[in-house]
């Protein structure tokens, strides 16, 4: 989580669509934080799923398009 609130400043965060095939940037305000966990008090719904990395180069985009790879057995 280090990169990602070093990246933004726990600021914003990009957001996967319900769908799965994208990601959108949100703001987001951070609350308390230790070595394992940050807690976010506001701009994410309960379910909703985030993107936690590294956003070195993202700094100016508002959506990621999302590709998926099919497992078979």
């Amino acid at each position: 989580m280090g990169a990602f609130l070093e990246r933004t400043g726990g600021d914003w965060v990009f957001v996967v669509a319900k769908d799965g095939k994208s990601a959108l940037r949100r703001t987001i305000k951070i609350g308390r934080r230790n070595d394992q966990q940050v807690e976010v008090s506001s701009g994410l719904a309960v379910g909703e799923r985030a993107i936690i990395s590294d956003y070195s180069g993202l700094e100016r985009i508002d959506r990621i398009d999302l590709k998926h790879r099919e497992t078979r057995c």
